[in-house]
């Protein structure tokens, strides 16, 4: 007879899984979309009414490079803001995998908004280098900030632990 029993952890781990599975999805479709930007740029970029300066070239040059100093602190802001997701402060293992879903999207939000600066530019400046410098940008944030399943595996054993009455105090 097979016993159809699944453990407690087992289904966490399942819950666990399939909460990943959503967080990567919605991380590649937003991904996806930086090509579709890139996409948008390659079809414009040739047309002399969208793809030409719109300010003069000084006070791009300033965006550019305010836009570079803010991507900076973003980088490290979306690593903090990680960090507090995946800090594990939530006791339920429920409401940890919430977290870390909600703190996935977070930062993917805040890659993604590397390439939409270089868009901004592209149409202000109407230079596509401008864009593909931040959409290069932007593939690094995901790549460094895109969630780990054995991190997150990791963590919600260890809140396990910690949790009141757990065995193994």
């Amino acid at each position: 007879m097979v016993d159809t029993k699944i453990s407690y952890e087992d289904r966490s781990q399942q819950d666990l899984k399939a909460a990943y599975r959503i967080a990567a999805l919605i991380g590649a479709v937003m991904i996806l979309s930086l090509f579709i930007y890139a996409a948008v740029v390659e079809f414009f970029k040739d047309d002399p009414s969208i793809a030409r300066p719109r300010m003069p070239a000084e006070t791009v040059e300033i965006m550019r490079y305010t836009l570079l100093g803010v991507t900076t602190v973003l980088f490290f802001a979306t690593g903090y803001l990680q960090k507090l997701f995946l800090s594990g402060k939530a006791a339920k293992q429920g409401s940890a995998v919430q977290h870390f879903i909600t703190g996935a999207v977070i930062s993917y939000a805040l890659c993604e908004s590397v390439a939409i600066y270089g868009l901004v530019l592209f149409f202000l400046g109407g230079q596509a280098l401008d864009f593909y410098l931040f959409m290069g940008l932007s593939l690094l944030f995901f790549l460094v900030y895109f969630p780990r399943y054995a991190t997150w595996e990791a963590l919600v054993k260890e809140g396990r632990k910690k949790a009141p009455g757990a065995k193994g105090k």
